[in-house]
């Protein structure tokens, strides 16, 4: 009779950005063994051993929530599914989302305005949905900081305009945020002396 034996070389948690990605467990074993998970969010999961050296190798999927979560992998000895050997336990952090200004008034000449975004699973717009007016591009300073600028063009009617952009992740499946651009209307020369007339005259209901 041998005694099963499992040691990890990394012990039995792991941690794991928000931004998910590959991750690798060593270990020694002396029997043979099976993995499994009930958690979605791992996947690809692929052992390989050779001897007494043994690897199991995991996708780890980015966390949008703004909440950690934690998964199991449970390793069961000689088929055994009954009951798992150990388990091995995978501990992802939350999401990281901020923007320093998000709402925005632009004059009618139209101009280009700018916010700084964190966002630990990338930034990304959907094109589709931009208005006209509105052209943004996205620059990554470092890691998970980024600038965003909108460029608004001129306006040249009387009537006042917005619009709400979506702020996604990199994978574009989940909105992070929003940012509001509100453009006032267009006033001519003649309607602007006609205004400053009229609050020269009542200046008292001003």
């Amino acid at each position: 009779f041998c005694e099963r034996r499992m040691s990890l070389h990394n012990g039995y948690e792991y941690n794991v950005p928000s931004q998910g990605g590959q991750v690798n467990i060593p270990f020694d074993i002396n029997f043979e063994y099976t993995v499994s998970t009930d958690d979605s969010w791992i996947s690809e999961v692929e052992t390989k051993s050779q001897m007494r050296e043994g690897a199991i190798a995991l996708t780890v999927e980015p966390n949008a929530e703004m909440l950690s979560r934690q998964g199991v992998l449970n390793i069961y000895a000689d088929g055994n599914v009954n009951a798992p050997f150990c388990q091995i336990h995978i501990n992802q952090a939350s999401a990281v989302f901020s923007i320093g200004k998000s709402y925005f008034v632009v004059e009618s000449e139209g101009g280009d305005v700018s916010t700084s975004v964190v966002s630990s699973n990338g930034l990304s717009i959907n094109g589709d949905e931009l208005p006209g007016w509105i052209l943004v591009t996205i620059s990554n300073n470092q890691d998970s900081s980024y600038d965003v600028t909108l460029s608004v063009s001129q306006k040249s009617d009387g009537q006042m305009r917005s619009s709400e952009i979506s702020l996604y992740d990199e994978s574009m499946t989940q909105v992070l945020g929003t940012v509001k651009v509100v453009q006032r209307p267009y006033i001519s020369d003649d309607a602007s002396a006609m205004i400053f007339r009229v609050r020269a005259n009542f200046a008292n209901d001003f």
